[in-house]
C-alpha cells in the first residue's frame, strides 16, 4: 500500500513538472519597451544631427537622438541635393511580429527640402522626387514617391498607409526586421539672386525625428495582433492525426495514464 502511494506521488509530480515545460510559453519581449507587441505597436524614428545614422524602435523615449529633433544634410550652392539612407530597427526583432491581415501600416514622417526642381521634360535621370521604400529584411514590400513635396524649405508632413498583404502579414525575428529607405535627388537652386554677394543659396535636406519641436508627427504604426489570433479557431484537426493542436498533449495524456495506473496500484488490497 505504502509503495503504491509513493509511486503515485512521484508520477503526479513528474506530470506537473513536464506539463509546465511543454505548455506554450508567453511572449517575453513585453518587458522590453524597444520591442513590438500588441500593446506597443508604434515604431518611433531617431537619428543624428547630420543624418549619418537613423534608427528606429518601439520606445517613445531615446536620449541618444539629436536633441533638436531633426537630422540635416547641407549642399553647396548649385550642387545636387542628393540623399539615400536607411532607418533600421535598433535591436533586431526577438520574436515574430504578426499583423492583422485586414489592417494598415501607417507612416507619418516629416521633411523639409531646399533645392531646385526637376526639368519638366522628364529627361533628367539624376532627378528623383522624395521616395520611401519599406523593406522586410532584404525584401522590398512597398514603395512610393511624393512629387508634391515642396523644394522651398517648407515643412512637409508625409502620410502613407500601406495595406497589409501576404508579404507583410508576418515579420520573422530571423532577419525580417522592418527597414525603410529614404531617397531624394534634385539639382541645387541657382537662381539669379544667387549672384548677389552674401545670398545663401546652399541646398538642404532635413528629416524630422520623433522628438521634434515643430509638431511634426513622426512614427510608424503596425496593426499587431497576438499569434493566437492568426490561427482559425474553427479549423478542425485532420482526421486520424491524433493531434490535439496543443504542444506536448500526447506526452501529458501518457503521463495521465501512468498516474491512473498508480492510483489503481495504491488501491489494490494486499494479499
Amino acid at each position: 500500500m505504502e509503495a503504491g502511494r509513493v509511486t503515485l506521488s512521484i508520477v503526479l509530480a513528474t506530470l506537473l513538472a513536464l506539463s509546465t515545460l511543454v505548455a506554450p510559453t508567453t511572449a517575453q519581449v513585453t518587458d522590453d519597451p524597444k520591442q513590438p507587441s500588441i500593446d506597443n505597436a508604434t515604431m518611433y524614428v531617431w537619428g543624428t544631427q547630420d543624418l549619418g545614422n537613423c534608427w528606429t524602435h518601439f520606445d517613445s523615449n531615446d536620449t541618444a537622438t539629436h536633441e533638436e529633433g531633426f537630422g540635416m544634410k547641407e549642399f553647396s550652392q548649385g550642387s545636387q541635393v542628393n540623399v539615400d539612407y536607411q532607418c533600421r530597427l535598433q535591436d533586431s526583432l526577438k520574436e515574430d511580429m504578426h499583423l492583422d491581415p485586414n489592417g494598415t501600416i501607417a507612416f507619418q514622417l516629416g521633411f523639409s527640402t531646399w533645392s531646385g526642381d526637376c526639368e519638366d521634360d522628364g529627361n533628367d535621370s539624376a532627378c528623383m522626387d522624395l521616395k520611401i521604400t519599406l523593406s522586410k529584411g532584404s525584401l522590398d514590400v512597398a514603395t512610393r514617391q511624393f512629387p508634391a513635396v515642396s523644394t522651398s524649405g517648407d515643412d512637409e508632413q508625409i502620410l502613407w498607409d500601406i495595406p497589409v498583404d501576404n508579404n507583410t502579414v508576418k515579420w520573422s525575428f530571423n532577419g525580417e526586421d522592418p527597414i525603410f529607405r529614404i531617397q531624394y535627388s534634385k539639382p541645387g537652386y541657382n537662381g539669379l539672386e544667387c549672384a548677389i554677394p552674401g545670398q545663401d543659396c546652399s541646398g538642404e535636406f532635413k528629416m524630422y525625428y520623433s522628438n521634434n519641436q515643430e509638431g511634426m508627427k513622426v512614427d510608424v504604426k503596425f496593426p499587431i495582433i497576438n499569434v493566437s489570433d492568426v490561427i482559425d479557431p474553427n479549423e478542425e484537426v485532420a482526421s486520424g492525426s491524433g493531434d490535439s493542436g496543443l504542444p506536448g498533449f500526447g506526452l501529458i495524456a501518457g503521463l495521465g495514464a501512468l498516474a491512473m495506473a498508480a492510483v489503481l496500484v495504491s488501491n489494490k488490497p494486499e494479499e
